[in-house]
């Protein structure tokens, strides 16, 4: 469904006010943090759902094992090329997304993942992870899927970088299963992605975001597909084997930029 860009943007600022309402309306009348937590993670995937239509982004799934139920609590893990991942990611798996201070820090995209109900961690301080990583805990106790980003950076989707541990300890203690996934951008406009186009759609080092966003707005259709590789039991593993095992599996699916 391709709309207008001028068209999209009002309807996405319509969008966003009718988000802010809801999630801080839910913030202010449950009391009860586990469910607040589960509205506010079935409000985004809603909202997510409705975006990737306007934005006319079309996804494929490709899923490796049928023994794989999506509907279990698992620790995500995929590789991280733009924001479109969260709002994809988000409408697809409903979980509680890990994202770094420094994004908690960001006008307008602080409020929005605040309102999302994402777990903030300090990656510019080791001597927090601790803390950081019972609260991740926690979340999974409670039955909730928890995504996150292990390489803590999005690419320029050259390749993948080397996925930090600490976080996979979460998996480890609560013996949740660690579910890769890996997630390529085909097309932008019905043209396969390469270097001239790809910075349309990600966004990676000191890009800003508003502009970019702006941009995007005009975008005619991109289509992406998303690999869901076989669960990792985390049994028997430490931090350092089941990081390494995830990151090898997320590389396999992975499409470079040429």
């Amino acid at each position: 469904m391709y709309l207008p860009g001028a068209f999209k943007i009002l309807i996405m600022s319509f969008l966003i006010i009718c988000y802010f309402s809801t999630a801080s309306l839910l913030w202010l009348l449950i009391k009860n943090k586990i469910l607040q937590k589960k509205m506010l993670v079935t409000t985004i995937n809603l909202y997510c759902k409705t975006i990737l239509r306007i934005l006319n982004i079309e996804v494929s799934i490709n899923l490796h094992s049928i023994n794989n139920d999506v509907s279990s609590p698992f620790l995500y893990v995929s590789n991280h090329l733009s924001y479109l991942d969260v709002l994809i990611l988000f409408a697809y798996f409903p979980s509680c997304f890990i994202t770094s201070r420094e994004v908690k820090e960001t006008p307008f995209l602080g409020l929005i993942t605040t309102l999302a109900g994402c777990i903030f961690v300090e990656r510019r301080s080791k001597n927090k992870i601790e803390d950081e990583i019972k609260e991740i805990e926690d979340t999974l106790k409670n039955k909730f899927s928890v995504f996150v980003f292990p390489e803590a950076t999005s690419t320029n989707g050259e390749a993948i970088k080397k996925f930090k541990r600490p976080l996979f300890n979460a998996a480890i203690t609560t013996q949740t299963s660690v579910l890769p996934l890996t997630i390529n951008y085909l097309q932008i406009n019905n043209q396969i992605i390469n270097q001239q186009n790809k910075d349309l759609v990600l966004w990676y080092g000191d890009m800003t975001f508003f502009n970019h966003f702006f941009r995007l707005m005009f975008i005619k259709s991109i289509k992406v597909n998303i690999v869901i590789s076989d669960k990792i039991n985390p049994l028997g593993h430490d931090k350092t084997s089941l990081s390494l095992l995830a990151n090898t599996i997320v590389e396999q699916s992975f499409i470079p930029i040429q």
